[in-house]
């Protein structure tokens, strides 16, 4: 079984695009808290994520940069070359369900939980 949960804040501006065959889709990253180190300083690991159709277009009405969110998903690793032929390794997540946490100060306007495959959504 592929599933992954997380809890981060969003990292970027929500950017929201259509892919070649017409999906809607979001990129971001979460920043994840690791904690300390025994020095004492912060540690943060960054995922990527990616988002599809409903719950892509739901990500982009209420989730701003800053924003506390959990994502359930899968974990997604692609291998690949780069142009001087060295060999390199992509972690994503591609994330089906999506619940906010905490909003940044000031954003007000998000719904608490949301399911992408709930069928009383407005779209």
């Amino acid at each position: 079984m592929n599933k992954i949960y997380l809890i981060g804040r969003v990292v970027r501006d929500v950017e929201y695009v259509q892919t070649k065959t017409e999906k809607k889709m979001v990129n971001n990253c979460l920043a994840i808290d690791q904690g300390k180190d025994a020095e004492g300083n912060k540690q943060t690991m960054f995922v990527d994520i990616t988002l599809f159709d409903k719950t892509a277009e739901i990500f982009k009405l209420y989730v701003e940069k800053g924003d506390k969110v959990a994502v359930n998903g899968e974990l997604r690793i692609r291998d690949f070359k780069r142009e001087d032929g060295s060999k390199g390794r992509s972690v994503n997540v591609l994330v089906r369900d999506l619940e906010l946490i905490e909003p940044k100060k000031g954003n007000d306007k998000a719904p608490k939980k949301f399911d992408a495959n709930d069928e009383d959504l407005p779209f």
